[in-house]
C-alpha cells in the first residue's frame, strides 16, 4: 500500500502567509467602496510586520528543505528576507503620503508591492531553477504595473512597456543559461547541480560555464546592472518615486543573496570561473554609474545611477569568495537600505508649489529654509560618500577588506577609487544645498511619516559607529553557516 508523502511547509511559513493575506486584502480592495486604499496599505504594513515575526521565529543552524528541494531556507536567506521586508514596508509608508498628493491613491498599489515582496523573498529561498524562474516572474509582473501606476501619463505608460520588452529579454537570457546548465549537470536542483558538476572527472564543461555565464547575465539584467542600466534609466525616472525606490533596493537585494547562496555555498570549487565575470559586471557597475552620476542634473536618474554603483560596490563582497566577503554583503546592503530610503524621503518631502523638485538646482539654499531637513541631508550624503564617521564608511571598509584577503588588488583599487569619484558627486549635493542662494522657497507641508523616515535615517546611521557589532556579528554568524 502506498504512503502519500507531504511536502515540508513549515520553512516557507512566511511566503505561504503573505500570499495568503494578499489574496485577502485583494478581495477585500475589490469588494469595498472609493476610499478604502489608506485601509489597505495600513494592513499590508500589518501583514509585513507578522510576517517578519514569521521568518524571525523559524531559526535553524542547517539548511531547512521545503516543497522537496523546491525551496531552501537558512540563517542567511533570513537575514536578506528582513532586509527585503523592511525595503518593502518603507516603499508603502513612503507611497502613502506621495500616492495622495500625485492624486494616484488606489488600494492595487499596496498589494503589487507585497506580491513582488513574495516573489522576491521566493528568489531567496530558491532551492531549484524552476522556483527562481517563478519568483523572478511573480516580482517582475508586479513591476511592470507598478512602473506604469500613473496611468493618465503617456509617458509612464511607453516607459512601462519599454520595461517590459527589456524584462522579456533578461528572462530569455536567463532561460537560456538555465537550460544550458541543466542540459551538461542533468538536474535542475541546485544542491544536485553541484554534485553531479563534482562528481565528473572532467570538472565543469565549457558547455556548463557557458550556461552560467548567461545565467548570471540573465539576473544581471533583471536588476539593471551597468551597463545594460544605460537602456532602462527612463523607465526608473519616469515611475513614481516610492515605485523608483522599491525597484532600486528591493529586487538587487533578493538577487544578490541569491547568487552569494548559490555561487558561494553551492559553486565555490569553481570560483576561477565565475569570480571573473563578478568582478567585471562589479567594475562596470561602478566605473561607468559614477562618471553618469557626475554629469547628471536629474534627481530620480542620479538616485539610479548611485544605486546601481553602491550595489556593484557590494557585488565585489561575492567576487571576494570568502566567508567575510558574503557578510560584508549584508552589512552593506544594510546600511544601504537605510541611507537610500533616507535620500527618498528628503527628495519626496521637498516640493515647490506643490510639485516634487526634479533638478539638483531646485535643492539651491534648502539650509535656509529647512534647516533640519538639510542636515539629514547632509548626513545622509556624507555616510554615502563614504567619510567617517557615519555608517556607508564602515560597509565600504568592510567590503574593500574582504577583497584586500583574497589578494583581489586590482579590484580594490577600482573600488577604492570608484568610491572617491562617487564620494564627490554626493558632496556636490551638499555643495548646493548649504553654499547656494535660495532662489524660490519650499511649501512648507511636509508628511510626519517622511520626518519619520528621515530622522531614523539620521539616527541609524550615527548610532552605527557607536553600536556596529549587533550588526556585523549577525552578518559574520549567518554566512559561516553557508
Amino acid at each position: 500500500m502506498n504512503t502519500a508523502v507531504f511536502p515540508n511547509f513549515l520553512p516557507a511559513s512566511a511566503e505561504i502567509f503573505l500570499t495568503c493575506s494578499g489574496i485577502i486584502l485583494l478581495l477585500i480592495g475589490l469588494f469595498r467602496k472609493r476610499g478604502g486604499a489608506g485601509w489597505i496599505s495600513w494592513g499590508v504594513i500589518i501583514v509585513f510586520f507578522v510576517t517578519t515575526l514569521f521568518v524571525l521565529s523559524y531559526s535553524s543552524e542547517v539548511e531547512e528543505k521545503a516543497f522537496f528541494g523546491l525551496f531552501v531556507a537558512t540563517p542567511y536567506t533570513q537575514f536578506a528576507k528582513v532586509l527585503v521586508l523592511i525595503s518593502s514596508f518603507l516603499a508603502i509608508v513612503l507611497s502613502n503620503d506621495y500616492m495622495r498628493r500625485e492624486e494616484i491613491e488606489r488600494f492595487e498599489f499596496p498589494i503589487l508591492v507585497l506580491f513582488a515582496t513574495v516573489g522576491m523573498m521566493i528568489i531567496i529561498s530558491a532551492g531549484d531553477l524552476i522556483a527562481l524562474f517563478i519568483g523572478m516572474e511573480l516580482q517582475s509582473v508586479a513591476f511592470y504595473v507598478l512602473v506604469t501606476f500613473r496611468t493618465n501619463s503617456l509617458k509612464s505608460i511607453e516607459s512601462g512597456f519599454r520595461y517590459f520588452l527589456f524584462g522579456i529579454f533578461s528572462s530569455v537570457v536567463f532561460l537560456y543559461g538555465c537550460s544550458l546548465i541543466y542540459g551538461f549537470s542533468g538536474t535542475t536542483e541546485l544542491t544536485k547541480i553541484s554534485l553531479s558538476i563534482q562528481s565528473k572527472d572532467q570538472g565543469a564543461s565549457i558547455g556548463f560555464i557557458i550556461g552560467l555565464a548567461f545565467f548570471i547575465l540573465g539576473l544581471a539584467l533583471k536588476v539593471s546592472v551597468i551597463p545594460f542600466q544605460l537602456w532602462i534609466h527612463d523607465c526608473y525616472a519616469r515611475a513614481p518615486s516610492p515605485v523608483t525606490a522599491f525597484l532600486l533596493i528591493g529586487p538587487p537585494i533578493a538577487l544578490l543573496c541569491f547568487l552569494v547562496q548559490f555561487l558561494f555555498a553551492s559553486l565555490l570549487f569553481i570560483s576561477d570561473f565565475w569570480q571573473p565575470l563578478i568582478s567585471i559586471i562589479s567594475c562596470l557597475s561602478m566605473l561607468i554609474s559614477s562618471g553618469m552620476m557626475f554629469f547628471e542634473d536629474n534627481i530620480k536618474r542620479w538616485i539610479t545611477y548611485g544605486s546601481i554603483g553602491h550595489i556593484g560596490f557590494a557585488s565585489m563582497g561575492l567576487a571576494a569568495g570568502s566567508e567575510n566577503g558574503c557578510s560584508s554583503i549584508l552589512v552593506y546592503l544594510s546600511i544601504y537600505l537605510v541611507m537610500h530610503f533616507g535620500w527618498v524621503a528628503v527628495i519626496i518631502s521637498l516640493r515647490k508649489k506643490k510639485q516634487t523638485v526634479e533638478k539638483f538646482r531646485d535643492l539651491a539654499g534648502l539650509s535656509e529654509n529647512h534647516p533640519l531637513v538639510a542636515f539629514f541631508c547632509f548626513v545622509i550624503m556624507f555616510s554615502m560618500a563614504g567619510i567617517p564617521p557615519f555608517a556607508g564608511f564602515f560597509g565600504k571598509w568592510l567590503v574593500l577588506t574582504a577583497i584586500m584577503d583574497s589578494q583581489l588588488y586590482l579590484l580594490a583599487l577600482i573600488g577604492g577609487a570608484t568610491s572617491f569619484a562617487f564620494a564627490i558627486s554626493y558632496l556636490r549635493v551638499v555643495k548646493v544645498i548649504y553654499f547656494e542662494d535660495l532662489i524660490e522657497p519650499f511649501d512648507t507641508n511636509t508628511s510626519g511619516e517622511l520626518n519619520i523616515i528621515m530622522f531614523g535615517s539620521v539616527v541609524l546611521l550615527v548610532l552605527f559607529f557607536i553600536f556596529p557589532n549587533p550588526l556585523i556579528s549577525s552578518a559574520k554568524i549567518v554566512a559561516s553557516i553557508l
